[in-house]
C-alpha cells in the first residue's frame, strides 16, 4: 500500500509544481501587526477541533485580523450547520485537487497570510495552500516545500493547541524590515 501512496503523492506534486510554473502568485513577509487578512485551512471532522480553532480566531480577530476559514469534513454532511465554508471528499478528484467553487475562490483570495492549522499532511489542504494567492504561506512541515513558504515542525503525538502555539510564536515575531549591517 505504501507504494501507492507514494506514487499517489508524486504525481500529486508533479500536478502542483506544474500549476506554480504558471501562476505568478507574490511571496513576501509582512510584519504581522501590518497583517490585516489570513486565510484559515483545518480539518473539521473533530468538534474539538472547531472549538480550538475558534478560540484561535477570536485571539487573531482582537489584533485586528480578518479571517476566512476553509474546512475540510470527510464526509458530505448536509444538515452540518456550520459557520465556515467547508468541502468534502465528494468536492475532490482523484488527485484530491478541488473542484468545488467555494474551494476556487478561497484559492483565488489574496490574503496577507494562509495558514493550514492541520498538523498531518492532508494532500487536499496542501493543495490549496501550495497554489493559494497569499503573499505567505504556513503550514506543517513536510518534504514538499513547495507547498509552504513557513514550515512548522512538530512533534506528530502533539495536539492542535500546542500547534497552534507554535504557529502564533513565530507569526509575532514576522517583521518585514530589513537591517542593514554597519561596519565597526
Amino acid at each position: 500500500m505504501e507504494f501507492f501512496d507514494n506514487l499517489f503523492l508524486s504525481i500529486h506534486d508533479r500536478f502542483i509544481k506544474s500549476e506554480l510554473k504558471k501562476r505568478n502568485a507574490t511571496r513576501e513577509t509582512l510584519d504581522f501587526n501590518e497583517v490585516k487578512s489570513i486565510g484559515i485551512l483545518f480539518d473539521g471532522s473533530m468538534a474539538e477541533n472547531e472549538v480550538i480553532v475558534n478560540d484561535f480566531i477570536n485571539q487573531l480577530n482582537k489584533k485586528g485580523k480578518t479571517i476566512e476559514l476553509l474546512g475540510f469534513v470527510p464526509k458530505n454532511n448536509q444538515s452540518l450547520n456550520t459557520a465556515y465554508t467547508s468541502f468534502c471528499n465528494q468536492d475532490l478528484d482523484w488527485l484530491k485537487r478541488p473542484n468545488n467553487q467555494k474551494v476556487k475562490d478561497f484559492m483565488k483570495q489574496p490574503f496577507d497570510i494562509l495558514i493550514n492549522l492541520t498538523p498531518l499532511n492532508q494532500p487536499q489542504l496542501d493543495f490549496i495552500a501550495a497554489l493559494s494567492n497569499a503573499k505567505l504561506r504556513v503550514g506543517p512541515f513536510t518534504s514538499r516545500a513547495h507547498c509552504y513558504d513557513l514550515m512548522i515542525d512538530h512533534d506528530e503525538k502533539s495536539n492542535l493547541n500546542s500547534y497552534i502555539k507554535q504557529i502564533d510564536f513565530f507569526l509575532n515575531r514576522l517583521k518585514s524590515n530589513v537591517y542593514e549591517s554597519t561596519a565597526i
